[in-house]
């Protein structure tokens, strides 16, 4: 964005952005599609128009080594994708081996110069070079651990690999397994398997790779790939099918890290959940409004969409507010329980989630103004500071909320205490009341030969009354006490 809006502010004559894909495999293709769908977005957002003019042009072009795009897989695939990219106005470079990379652009075999203001590597996969210092582990070229068939490395067996990292190799091929997120599936099946059959002793299964084809994904505008069966073969799909194949795929991998059950929420929400919580259009009738401020460069959309997310916090801290406000009332009237501690908790675990969204924005409101000083002129920066105030009095808002939910945890839990306290004081006073008849009657109870109110005429009322007395004097005054 900050690429597009120097673009846009540059005169006429040189008013275009240049991006270049190094490496035509799918992930170049992917990224080159999805950037093409942004350019398109920002073009059609009116605050990128302030002058009236035309947006700035961006132009992508791929750059591919070999003969054609997609190398590895089946040439009619290769030239749908062609043609899928053709139609999106992306220039594609085949046959063109990147010798030198330069601020201004790229220098191939064939042409010279090749412009470009945002360059982006996306040929080949290399593992991450730390692997190389892994004492007792073999790699190979390209910083990969060479694994045998049952994924371990070839020097420890207590070492599993997998991914794109793994040199695993195929039966009846020269060949390594693709470093493809299907292989990775497969790999961690299998390794999940194999970890738990050395636990238990028993024969480790090898691993044999599977395809299933292959699909590219242009974003929203359309879909291609293989797909490879044991009754049909190879089949080739395209548009709404392969959109629909890919859809299930990427289900399909958030069924194994998720769960099903949270895979399916997922979905829901993607069903029914149109659009962003921010307001675009106020954002961009903002912009509208401040042309001058707009033209200074990328500082001021940079505002407005902070300001937006930072406007978004205050009707949070209202809905804290009056939800503590309910909790008090409840703790008040005496109807404390073990809800009313869980609707305490999470208001205030809540709370936590804000201070982490929000605070952070202290440091970058900070960092803008003091750091980023080129991007940000100097009649943009109270903007900025405007921000932080905001944030800042938030945050002292949150600061006191806070405080008072601690308070009111601390007062639910002394009432529970009370409460329990009362309880037991009114189970001692009985326990006292009771406690006179007992005694009195056991010792009535003991048969013992020589008891001379036993012949007593009068024994039993005497005995009796002096009982009902004792219990109703002990009654009363443990009830001026308190205690009933």
């Amino acid at each position: 964005m900050e690429a597009y809006l120097r673009a846009q502010n540059q005169p006429k004559s040189s008013q275009r952005l240049e991006i270049v894909i190094v490496g035509g495999g799918a992930t170049g293709i992917e990224l080159s599609a999805e950037l093409h769908r942004i350019v398109q977005a920002l073009c059609e957002i009116n605050a990128y128009r302030y002058d009236g003019g035309r947006p700035a042009e961006v132009g992508i072009c791929i750059i591919e080594a070999a003969e054609r795009l997609l190398p590895g897989l089946p040439p009619y695939l290769s030239a749908a994708t062609s043609r899928q990219l053709e139609k999106l106005g992306i220039a594609v470079l085949t046959g063109e081996r990147v010798l030198e990379v330069t601020r201004e652009g790229l220098k191939t075999g064939k042409i010279p110069h090749v412009p470009a203001h945002i360059k982006v590597w996306a040929a080949g996969v290399k593992a991450p070079a730390f692997l190389l210092e892994l004492d007792g582990l073999e790699t190979n070229a390209i910083n990969q651990l060479i694994v045998r068939r049952t994924l371990q490395t070839s020097l420890d067996d207590n070492i599993f690999v997998i991914g794109d990292c793994a040199a695993c190799p195929q039966p009846h091929s020269n060949r390594n397994v693709p470093p493809t997120a299907q292989a990775a599936h497969q790999e961690a099946s299998l390794t999940y398997t194999n970890i738990l059959r050395r636990l238990h002793g028993k024969k480790l299964l090898e691993y044999s790779y599977r395809d299933y084809g292959c699909l590219v994904t242009f974003g929203k505008y359309s879909t291609v790939g293989t797909l490879m069966g044991n009754l049909l073969g190879q089949v080739f799909i395209e548009g709404f099918m392969a959109r629909l194949v890919y859809l299930s795929l990427y289900k399909m991998h958030q069924a194994a890290l998720f769960g099903a059950f949270r895979t399916a929420l997922l979905a829901v929400v993607d069903t029914f959940t149109h659009g962003s919580w921010l307001n675009y259009g106020k954002i961009d009738a903002r912009c509208a409004r401040a042309p001058r401020g707009f033209a200074s460069g990328p500082g001021y959309p940079l505002y407005a969409i902070m300001d937006a997310i930072v406007d978004q916090y205050s009707p949070v801290l209202l809905d804290f507010q009056l939800r503590l406000e309910r909790i008090e009332a409840d703790i008040f009237a005496s109807r404390f329980n073990h809800e009313t501690l869980v609707k305490l908790y999470e208001l205030k675990r809540e709370m936590l989630l804000l201070q982490t969204a929000a605070v952070p924005l202290l440091d970058i409101c900070n960092a803008l103004t003091r750091i980023h000083s080129a991007m940000i002129p100097k009649d943009i920066r109270p903007y900025f500071r405007d921000i932080y105030d905001h944030v800042k009095r938030l945050d002292q808002s949150r600061g006191g909320m806070r405080e008072m939910l601690t308070a009111a945890m601390s007062i639910n839990l002394i009432l529970i205490t009370v409460n329990q306290n009362e309880g037991i004081q009114r189970l001692a006073g009985w326990g006292a009341i009771l406690a006179i008849p007992t005694m009195v009657f056991s010792l009535f109870g003991m048969n013992f030969r020589y008891m001379p109110e036993l012949d007593w005429r009068y024994g039993y009322p005497v005995t009796l009354g002096l009982v009902v007395l004792s219990c109703v004097w002990l009654y009363r005054r443990l009830k001026r006490a308190g205690w009933l």
